[in-house]
């Protein structure tokens, strides 16, 4: 290209711009024909849900001289493109043993296979994973297949296992979530790394590990496919994905269809290799020193009602209290001994506002050992005495 000073030319687009695949395709048709200066007339059908039996009567009606179909439009519709002989290019449609040599068709994938090995190969980057998992979409499509067989093959390669969840199949975009899909992910030994075959299934697995109470990425880390930044973005943790070139695919569409209109081009249709890995926090684990102190946080969170001391928290961490005041004083800008009493004392503050206790019920509910020091620290804190303090309080509330 460019081939330009061409006739019009009427072309049907079917494919699925509600996920990112479809929409990055169609960007990389459109810069085919801007590229190319091409007369296209396109007939865009942008969902699965659009499509009917009148979508395929017209790819094969006279109005239209070609088509790109990136999904099929019902069962038997690219045989029946074939057997017709309309100009059609499939992409990702067929598996590679399924493409006969039809002169009228050209047949465009991402390579499935190269998506299960970058998956494969940036677990094993990351380290010390027990086990590792493959999540299926419910369509059971071909990419699904392919992408688990290379992702098992390459860690197989490594001395490593890989169990797979095959949910019941169905027709649709959107995956169910299986009931039998926590008991699976509860049964991988952790830490344990899953691929799911899309994101949407991926968006699943980190729903039910939620529910399920495993955290990600600390006992399973969670990559998906395709890189719907919108999705990804939007999860909790945001979800890390392997991005096919789905926007170039679509440009070799162009350029293969405009072959079929009886233009000489070079096509490319070996499956795209390229794939790029958008790391986010679903596989990203953080640094050590960050774990540590969020670890000591949690147990701080659970048992600052209690007498525990700064030296209770570096036991149940198993490292020196040394170190602890060291990781707290880098990322929090305060001593473990300050972040306790921090806590004690917003307690302190919500008791004295809702209850009548003695003052020393309180001071002892809320894990203070001393009263004197309890007091100290209260007046330092908040220039009141814990007397004034609860009748400044109280007379707020009587005054309302």
């Amino acid at each position: 290209m460019p081939i330009g000073g061409t006739m019009k030319q009427k072309v049907l687009i079917v494919l699925e711009t509600g996920a990112q695949p479809g929409r990055s395709q169609l960007i990389g048709i459109l810069r085919g024909i801007n590229a190319g200066r091409l007369d296209w007339e396109l007939d865009i059908v942008p969902s699965r849900r659009k499509v009917t039996a009148a979508t395929v009567k017209r790819a094969l009606g006279d109005g239209t001289d070609g088509v790109i179909l990136a999904h099929p439009a019902r069962p038997g519709a690219p045989e029946q493109l074939q057997r017709q002989g309309k100009p059609t290019v499939f992409m990702d449609v067929l598996s590679q043993s399924d493409m006969p040599a039809v002169p009228t068709s050209r047949y465009l994938r991402v390579d499935d296979a190269a998506i299960g090995r970058a998956a494969a190969r940036h677990f094993l980057s990351l380290g010390n994973f027990r086990s590792f998992a493959f999540v299926h979409d419910p369509r059971d499509e071909i990419w699904t297949r392919e992408r688990q067989a290379a992702f098992a093959a390459t860690l197989a390669k490594a001395g490593h296992t890989c169990k797979t969840f095959n949910p019941p199949s169905r027709e649709g975009r959107a995956p169910v979530r299986p009931l039998e899909l926590p008991a699976f992910l509860r049964s991988l030994p952790l830490p344990a790394a899953v691929l799911a075959a899309s994101d949407l299934v991926a968006a699943d697995v980190l729903h039910t590990c939620a529910t399920a109470t495993l955290a990600v990425p600390d006992d399973v880390a969670v990559l998906g496919v395709d890189n719907d930044v919108g999705l990804c973005n939007r999860l909790v943790p945001r979800l890390s994905s392997v991005e096919p070139d789905f926007e170039e695919e679509g440009f070799r569409a162009v350029v293969a269809l405009e072959s079929l209109f009886g233009h000489t081009l070079k096509i490319d249709e070996k499956p795209l290799a390229d794939v790029r890995l958008a790391e986010r926090e679903s596989t990203k684990a953080p640094p050590p020193a960050t774990r540590l102190v969020d670890r000591a946080l949690a147990f701080i969170d659970s048992n600052f009602l209690t007498p525990i001391t700064a030296r209770d928290v570096a036991r149940h961490l198993g490292v020196s209290r040394r170190l602890i005041d060291l990781r707290f004083r880098q990322l929090q800008h305060a001593t473990l001994l300050a972040t306790i009493t921090e806590r004690r004392l917003a307690a302190l503050c919500k008791m004295l506002k809702e209850e009548t206790a003695p003052l020393r019920e309180l001071i002892a509910a809320c894990g203070f050992g001393s009263a004197v020091r309890a007091a100290h620290l209260f007046k330092k804190r908040y220039g009141l005495s814990m007397s004034a303090y609860r009748k400044a309080n109280t007379s707020d509330k009587k005054g309302k």
